[in-house]
């Protein structure tokens, strides 16, 4: 499946999870199957991400546009960086 279509099917069955501090959440509770980063993340949460990716297992991908426009491709009025997808 292609990342825009993945991430707008997870946006309308509500299982996308917004935000580091959201998706590391997620994660210790082992309820994300996939992370998304936008191309313009900071290189430190970058790090974190896959840090914890490959702890769990859990597979990353990054995103080919910035994080204005995976603010607008999820309907939200701000930028983000970071998207986790719910098991």
């Amino acid at each position: 499946m292609e990342l825009k279509s993945e991430i707008r099917a997870a946006n309308e069955s509500k299982k996308l999870v917004v935000g580091m501090n959201n998706v590391l959440k997620e994660i210790r509770k082992k309820k994300v199957k996939k992370i998304i980063l936008a191309k313009n993340t900071p290189e430190e949460v970058k790090e974190r991400m896959f840090f914890y990716s490959e702890l769990n297992k859990i597979p990353v991908d990054v995103f080919s546009e910035d994080n204005v426009q995976m603010g607008i491709l999820c309907k939200r009025s701000f930028m983000i960086a970071v998207l986790g997808i719910k098991k």
